[in-house]
């Protein structure tokens, strides 16, 4: 059995949501074959307590307006590893100490991984791996943008707006 392509469609969504607000090392796993309550781990880095709470807000958001919800979350309170349960898929987001300390993408290492399509950005990790994920070592010392609610460009999780979209700056690099 494998991940039901609604399931790797939440995940894609959720993930484009962290990636928006620089979540880094973003991997999705297909454990359907060793798990029965869900199809997708969504593994997603971040680099502090207000970047986690932003990460958990933007995927809560998107997934919302689409009509999902989660069935339940935890760990919102110490932001330390988030947990969202939207059945088909659980996201994880972990600070580096708890996503180094508890390697889940390590344990699960035998699970296929799930092409995200998420932006390219020629990290060393994402080559290396053959996922899409996001390279820690590229956003080690990066301000952290996003999008605000209504969609625009932020410099940080604190919602500075820019007036340019992320495809923009990067393109100007």
């Amino acid at each position: 059995m494998t991940a039901t392509q609604l399931a790797i469609d939440i995940a894609r969504h959720a993930a484009r949501a962290a990636f928006d607000k620089a979540g880094r090392d973003i991997v999705a796993l297909d454990v359907s074959e060793h798990i029965a309550y869900t199809d997708v781990f969504l593994l997603v880095t971040a680099a502090n307590e207000p970047q986690a709470d932003a990460i958990n807000d933007e995927i809560q958001a998107r997934l919302a307006a689409e009509g999902l919800r989660p069935a339940r979350s935890e760990g919102e309170a110490e932001k330390r590893w988030i947990l969202l349960d939207f059945r088909d898929v659980m996201v994880h987001i972990q600070q580096v100490d708890e996503r180094e300390q508890y390697s889940l993408q390590r344990l699960w290492k035998d699970c296929p991984h799930i092409d995200l399509q998420l932006p390219e950005h020629g990290g060393a990790g994402a080559a290396e791996s053959g996922t899409q994920g996001i390279d820690a070592a590229e956003f080690q010392d990066s301000a952290v943008e996003g999008l605000t609610a209504e969609g625009k460009p932020t410099d940080n999780v604190f919602g500075e707006v820019t007036g340019e979209s992320s495809d923009e700056r990067i393109a100007g690099q």
